[in-house]
């Protein structure tokens, strides 16, 4: 796993520039959050296999990339709620 985390850390990094861009503070620090969280639930749950032709598997980098995402959309989630908020008072 030498170019995944790296791809990840470029796709947290177009997030966190697209979200300056738009002052989503919120998005801007769950990045960040998922990045680290993404990176231990993949160390604490990663599991190794075998696929069908012998080799070996591990799924810790789809744990990655799946926490991470989860914590982008959250982000989003809650800064456009906040937004939603701010307008209505």
């Amino acid at each position: 796993m030498m170019e995944w985390p790296f791809d990840l850390f470029v796709c947290g990094a177009f997030v966190i520039g697209i979200a300056a861009i738009f002052d989503a503070r919120k998005t801007m620090i769950s990045v960040v959050f998922g990045y680290i969280f993404g990176f231990l639930i993949g160390a604490i749950f990663n599991t190794n296999g075998v696929d069908p032709g012998g080799g070996t598997t591990n799924n810790f980098w789809i744990l990655w990339t799946f926490a991470l995402l989860v914590c982008i959309f959250i982000g989003i989630v809650w800064d456009m709620a906040c937004r939603c908020l701010k307008r209505k008072i």
